[in-house]
């Protein structure tokens, strides 16, 4: 099986998305307390940080897409997934326990907000880990569709992808609108 390129500006890339991941968690407080002299830069530098997320995921989907092991479901089962549950419940156990104290809840109480936790993020952050179990599980799925498809068939796809988004984008400009 060939080896895929190394990929380095995603290096740059992830490095940027990293740091403005915590750009946006540590300046979320002083966007929220008015407007003051730095507010504006904050903003903006903000808004540029918000393209973290995405970079992320559409990094994650690129490497996953383009590497043909992703149709070995062994490598999923044995080796991506639980590199993705190990996180999540050390996370969730984190925050349940954390909560727990915090608000003085029973053992009862941190059992149902761990379980829970497992099937919805506890803190809104975690959404991430869940949208990319999502994404490995499907990724088979994907790939083997993908690869099976001449360029005509990956032009429709993506011709569709676009339609999509354009849709999406129209949606919710109406309701930004409407707000």
């Amino acid at each position: 099986m060939e080896q895929r390129k190394h990929v380095y500006y995603f290096d740059y890339l992830r490095v940027f998305a990293a740091l403005s991941v915590v750009w946006m968690h540590t300046a979320a407080e002083g966007l929220r307390s008015g407007v003051t002299r730095g507010w504006h830069l904050m903003n903006l530098v903000t808004s540029l940080a918000f393209t973290a997320v995405p970079f992320f995921l559409m990094i994650s989907g690129y490497l996953l897409l383009s590497d043909a092991r992703t149709l070995r479901t062994d490598l999923l089962l044995k080796h991506r997934i639980p590199r993705l549950l190990l996180p999540l419940v050390c996370w969730t156990l984190v925050s349940a326990l954390w909560s727990c104290l915090r608000w003085s809840m029973s053992v009862g109480d941190f059992l149902r907000l761990f379980v829970g936790g497992l099937y919805a993020p506890i803190l809104v952050p975690y959404w991430f880990i869940f949208a990319l179990l999502a994404i490995y599980l499907v990724s088979p799925i994907l790939r083997g569709g993908l690869s099976a498809l001449d360029r005509s068939g990956v032009r429709l796809v993506l011709a569709v992808i676009g339609l999509i988004s354009a849709l999406v984008t129209k949606k919710l400009s109406v309701l930004f609108r409407k707000l």
